[in-house]
């Protein structure tokens, strides 16, 4: 019975996957209805069935906030604690869901598992709390790497798959691994604030393009001022000569001085912010190859195990 409840099964015959929403909602809610074990297992495979048509079928490009909220589902249903599911069932499903994200790992559906895989990450949290008995060797490695991806692809999700895992239950032997020899360099820097460099070296872009604008628009005014001064000039030289002091020249060339000061103070600012910039780059290149020596480090160390 548990072979067939995992067994995968073409969509023409099983029923769409909200038509059980309305069985989840009353397990959620207090009104005393028990799902039985039986009506769990066809409910969680159904979901499973539609993620992987979903994120693997040949219908074209997946819905990323259908599989999103489906995850959500899952694990609400998991965490609420009446899913009445015995651990080495949801070891099939984590053996289900993993397989199908592994294909994210060479598919071209790349985008689409990184995108999803906080939430992946998140299944994967609830049930560790109710089977730590899994190998979850190979879940850890894709949840690295799918990490790095969402790091390297400027995408802010990749701390909530660090969160997850850092809160996976300590008695798992791998992730006591991971958290005492390869998330601590990764905790430092989370807590020094690299999930918030995108944004700071964002906004640092805004200001520097601003600055820019700011030069180009005192820079424009200068050379209007340099025009006009100069007709001011050819005019007074014919009228008088150049005998006498022409104030509206001497007014024109202070208010040239004074736009070359605010020019000067302008790019000076805008060198100070592109250095910060500079700076946030070197950060980011260095995180990055800090995530990568983890997923290395991690793999390298999962092959020694297994041999």
């Amino acid at each position: 019975m548990l072979n067939a409840t995992y067994k995968t099964v073409s969509s023409s015959t099983h029923p769409p996957v909200h038509s059980h929403r309305l069985a989840l909602l009353q397990a959620f809610d207090d009104t005393g209805i028990v799902m039985t074990r039986d009506r769990s297992l066809q409910i969680l495979n159904e979901y499973l069935n539609c993620l992987e048509r979903e994120l693997t079928g040949s219908r074209g490009t997946p819905d990323v906030g259908k599989v999103q909220e489906m995850l959500l589902e899952i694990s609400q249903f998991v965490r609420s604690g009446k899913a009445r599911v015995v651990p080495h069932e949801y070891s099939r499903l984590l053996g289900r869901l993993s397989g199908i994200y592994s294909r994210g790992l060479s598919e071209n559906f790349k985008s689409a598992f990184c995108r999803t895989a906080a939430d992946y990450a998140d299944v994967v949290e609830a049930v560790s709390r109710e089977n730590t008995s899994y190998d979850y060797s190979k879940i850890v490695g894709q949840l690295l790497y799918f990490m790095g991806q969402l790091f390297e692809s400027r995408k802010g999700s990749w701390v909530v798959i660090y969160e997850h895992l850092g809160s996976m239950s300590d008695s798992i032997r791998v992730v006591q691994l991971l958290k005492l020899e390869y998330l601590l360099e990764v905790q430092r820097w989370a807590e020094e604030g690299v999930a918030n460099l995108f944004q700071i070296r964002k906004d640092l872009q805004r200001k520097i393009a601003s600055l820019d604008e700011a030069v180009d628009g005192v820079l424009a005014e200068i050379a209007e001022r340099r025009q006009e001064m100069a007709s001011c000039k050819s005019r007074w030289l014919d009228r008088c000569g150049g005998r006498i002091l022409n104030m509206d020249v001497w007014i024109l060339k202070s208010e040239i001085d004074a736009l070359r000061k605010k020019v000067k103070k302008l790019i000076q600012e805008r060198d100070g912010s592109l250095a910060i910039n500079d700076l946030i780059d070197v950060n980011i290149l260095e995180f990055e190859g800090k995530l990568r020596e983890v997923r290395r480090k991690y793999h390298i160390k999962m092959v020694h195990a297994a041999a």
